[in-house]
């Protein structure tokens, strides 16, 4: 369950970074005077926006998780 949290907050995350990216990539390109719009293609945007934001959450979390300390184990005597 912990891992799942960590997930969404990453993914929120990743959704809002990729957003602001591609908000000025659209800034770029249209300062390029390319014909390439946003606008027109909203499938495509949507879904790389969707499944770059995933990808990177994935990363995230999976860093976030190996990079957790796991509880020391403490051994005991067996008692004779």
């Amino acid at each position: 369950m912990q891992s799942i949290k960590v997930f969404l907050d990453h993914f929120y995350f990743a959704l809002v970074c990729v957003a602001i990216g591609l908000v000025v990539l659209h800034l770029l390109l249209s300062g390029i005077s390319s014909d390439f719009s946003f606008i027109d293609h909203k499938l495509v945007t949507g879904c790389a926006w969707l499944g770059i934001s995933a990808i990177l959450a994935a990363i995230l979390t999976y860093r976030t998780i190996r990079g957790q300390r796991r509880p020391d184990i403490t051994y005991t005597r067996r008692q004779v």
